[in-house]
């Protein structure tokens, strides 16, 4: 096999693909390097991760970079081949040291392997770090757009422990206090950002670095600066170790969003904390009162009831298990009218009004008389019959809604007015045109169950004589016949 050297690289590729190359190899851009015979292959760190292989007889190559080839993936391989010939793995070899393993050694690599652990450090040259040079010229070229993001993100996501922790904040540095050279990872067709994936790799990679409080710091700074509030991936991210970690949460806590810091000091019971926090001046008032019903609730009570914030004091009685009380203000409550508060803990804790039957009817009864139906049929099974009647009533007064519950009352509590209720519904929803006609086929076949057949039959044949012009809707009635 013919010696390779940088001269006939670079009569092979050019001199300007061989400088590119260089720089890649410079930039330590090579992952890994494979030799098996004559034939080289290895991992490249482009704007993602290409698998490229040369052939060392003749220099013919493929990459699977968009050349597909003859680029400078191909030469950066080659140079990290010339140069560093004794972290170039060579297979026959490696095969060789294998064959020397004993079957429980071999089956220990496997299963370091499937835990994820680096088995391979003879094949990587983890020692090295990955630098972004080439990634800071892509934004500052501009070439930005959605894929080339991705692309970006999957590179610091796959390699993030080869990518040192300055070179993490120079590139958060930029793309963050720098976007408008490059749009801002904004897409103006779809109005929306794309700059999600990225954030969040790096911010993958930095939790796992070894941050002092002056790394904190400088995040903090650069989310401070941030217009556009791009970084937010980035603190979910940091928020979610935080969740996790108290130390981690000791360490960044100052640049963490007031809502989920309080969250987080809340749900780990972090009581002095809590107390540090309580001394802000800037707190509103629902901030304050989940902080003190963690260290103070007797204090959060009284200031509950000092604002009439009767639903904080039902949600703590529900959760302290005092369901006397919490039933007594939740009574309050609709004595006073509150309806946001009532719709809030329905939503919030409708099975815990559904185990009592009084309560059960006594929200449904307010419900009903501030029009509020929808929200009634959460409690429909467990109300009385006369709720359930003013319910039907109430439903038949409507003009242009329709839902399946809504037939399920009506044929259960107003059986006699099941017919002119389906002759409304089908007037409102026909003039929507034939894409609604299966639509109003499955209701009329689901109300069959509430009619006897003849009274069925003329519903349909009313319908038709009201109808008769729309001939896909008549098939769909027709075959509700047919179906008899």
């Amino acid at each position: 096999m013919e010696s390779i050297n940088e001269k006939k690289i670079i009569g092979r590729f050019g001199y300007n693909t061989f400088e590119k190359g260089k720089e890649y190899y410079n930039e330590n851009r090579v992952l890994s390097a494979f030799l098996d015979g004559n034939h080289l292959q290895g991992l490249v760190v482009g704007t993602k991760v290409y698998r490229t292989s040369v052939s060392l007889s003749d220099l013919s190559n493929k990459c699977s970079c968009p050349l597909r080839g003859d680029c400078k993936h191909v030469v950066a391989l080659l140079l990290f081949y010339l140069r560093e010939k004794d972290k170039v793995v060579n297979i026959p070899k490696l095969k060789d040291k294998l064959m020397e393993k004993s079957k429980e050694e071999l089956v220990d690599l496997i299963v370091k392997a499937i835990k994820g652990e680096d088995i391979l450090s003879l094949i990587q040259h983890s020692e090295k770090e990955i630098k972004i040079t080439s990634i800071l010229r892509t934004f500052e070229r501009g070439n930005v757009d959605e894929m080339t993001v991705q692309n970006i993100a999957e590179v610091i996501r796959n390699f993030k422990h080869k990518i040192s922790k300055e070179d993490l904040f120079t590139l958060l540095e930029k793309i963050t206090l720098e976007c408008e050279d490059f749009g801002c990872f904004y897409d103006d067709y779809r109005d929306d950002y794309y700059n999600e994936p990225l954030f969040e790799a790096i911010g993958e990679a930095l939790v796992e670095k070894d941050l002092t409080q002056e790394d904190i710091e400088r995040l903090g700074k650069i989310i401070d600066q941030d217009e556009y509030e791009l970084t937010t991936p980035l603190l979910d991210v940091f928020v979610s170790k935080a969740e996790r970690d108290p130390k981690f949460f000791t360490l960044v806590k100052k640049i963490l969003p007031f809502g989920y810091r309080m969250n987080i000091v809340v749900e780990n019971k972090m009581y002095d904390e809590a107390k540090n926090m309580l001394e802000d001046k800037d707190l509103d008032l629902s901030e304050k009162m989940e902080l003190l019903k963690l260290i103070d609730p007797e204090k959060m009570l009284q200031l509950a009831e000092e604002y009439k914030m009767y639903d904080i004091i039902v949600e703590y009685f529900i959760e302290t298990n005092d369901y006397e009380k919490a039933k007594m203000y939740i009574k309050r409550i609709i004595n006073e009218d509150k309806r946001e508060e009532v719709l809030h803990i329905i939503s919030n804790y409708l099975s815990f009004i559904l185990q009592d039957r009084e309560l059960s009817n006594i929200v449904a009864k307010y419900l009903l008389d501030i029009g509020n139906i929808f929200s009634v049929s959460k409690l429909y099974n467990n109300i009385d019959d006369k709720l359930k009647d003013i319910y039907a009533e109430k439903i038949l007064e409507l003009e242009d809604f329709f839902s399946p519950e809504f037939l399920d009352v009506i044929c259960e509590r107003k059986p006699e007015k099941l017919k002119d209720y389906l002759l409304k519904f089908v007037e409102s929803e026909v003039g929507r045109g034939s894409k609604v006609y299966d639509y109003i086929a499955s209701v009329l076949k689901s109300a069959k169950k509430c009619m006897g057949k003849e009274e069925f039959n003329r519903l349909l044949d009313e319908i038709k004589s009201r109808y008769y012009t729309r001939y896909k809707l008549m098939e769909k009635i027709d075959e509700l016949r047919d179906n008899e």
